[in-house]
């Protein structure tokens, strides 16, 4: 079992994403935007982080940013955004995240990248 953060404004999606964590057997921690998210990684440990791209406060990339220098040992990251734009998701990928999932995404497409994130990092 994991434990998973999640980090989106919309209420449907959190809705929707936590229920997909839950079923596959994991736990979650659902956040409405950056600066939360950013508190809770400071106390808590998390072993896959999801990330709005757009949320108040600080934006998906920003609280990656954020991770990469305050936390010893960053948690993966996976940005869920809804934008698509071929740029954007390099963009994604180059800041450090291990997968970009354009939202809304299967069941299947958000699950796969959560298990594998999950998985030693030789492994990966």
């Amino acid at each position: 079992m994991m434990r998973i953060a999640l980090a989106d404004d919309d209420r449907d999606i959190r809705d929707q994403v936590s229920a997909l964590v839950r079923n596959a057997g994991h736990t979650v921690d659902e956040f409405t935007n950056g600066p939360d998210m950013q508190k809770a990684l400071q106390r808590d440990t998390y072993d896959v982080v999801l990330l709005d791209w757009n949320m108040p406060g600080s934006s998906g990339f920003e609280v990656l940013q954020w991770a990469e220098e305050k936390i010893e040992a960053p948690p993966p990251f996976i940005l869920l955004p809804s934008r698509q734009d071929k740029s954007d998701i390099v963009a994604g990928l180059e800041a450090g995240v291990v997968d970009y999932l354009v939202k809304p995404a299967s069941e299947e497409v958000t699950r796969a990248p959560i298990e594998a994130s999950a998985r030693p990092p030789e492994v990966r």
